[in-house]
């Protein structure tokens, strides 16, 4: 008689801020939907804001704690949103970078069979890699707009139009596009 399969195991790790947060845990739901096991990486403050959205599932939280001091931040700063000036976000941002060793700590800890980390987090890929673990990048801005904006900083096709409240089209997607400079 053969084994049953092991159930798969995905650790998602979300910049602390909504934009991000919110499709991740998502992500989470849909992940649960199909009875994947899943844990979601914090900060002690941003914890709560998850309960409702995880409600009735079996997803695990795991806290690891914002270092606000180290980042030159005051306590409680531990979500993007709550940065007030360009200083307090470089400093957020910073602060984020030292989330490393946490999550290489509980990488070798717990050794999913994916981590699927914001691409503000970019140690990830070689944290994941370290252990073994497959790793997938989330990056907050669709697809659809990633692939417009590429296309735009490489054909520049604003620049055929001579004002700004004139059309031009977006090359090379299946559809027609048409924006301003405006827009």
């Amino acid at each position: 008689m053969a084994a049953e399969p092991s159930q798969l195991y995905v650790v998602f790790f979300p910049l602390m801020s909504p934009g991000h947060t919110i499709p991740i845990l998502d992500m989470v739901r849909l992940f649960e939907a199909i009875h994947v096991k899943t844990t979601i990486i914090t900060t002690p403050l941003n914890a709560p804001s998850f309960a409702e959205s995880l409600s009735g599932t079996d997803a695990a939280v795991e806290i690891f704690a914002y270092p606000s001091n180290e980042a030159g931040l005051p306590q409680g700063i531990e979500n993007l949103e709550d940065c007030t000036s360009p200083e307090m976000t470089r400093n957020f941002m910073m602060g984020a970078l030292l989330l490393q060793r946490p999550l290489e700590e509980f990488l070798e800890k717990t050794r999913p069979d994916c981590l699927i980390a914001d691409a503000f987090f970019p140690f990830a890929s070689e944290s994941a890699a370290k252990f073994g673990v497959t790793m997938l990048v989330f990056h907050g801005t669709s697809f659809f707009a990633l692939c417009a904006t590429g296309i735009l900083f490489e054909h520049r096709p604003y620049m055929s139009v001579s004002s700004d409240d004139e059309y031009f089209s977006i090359p090379n997607l299946p559809h027609l596009i048409r924006l301003t400079r405006l827009q």
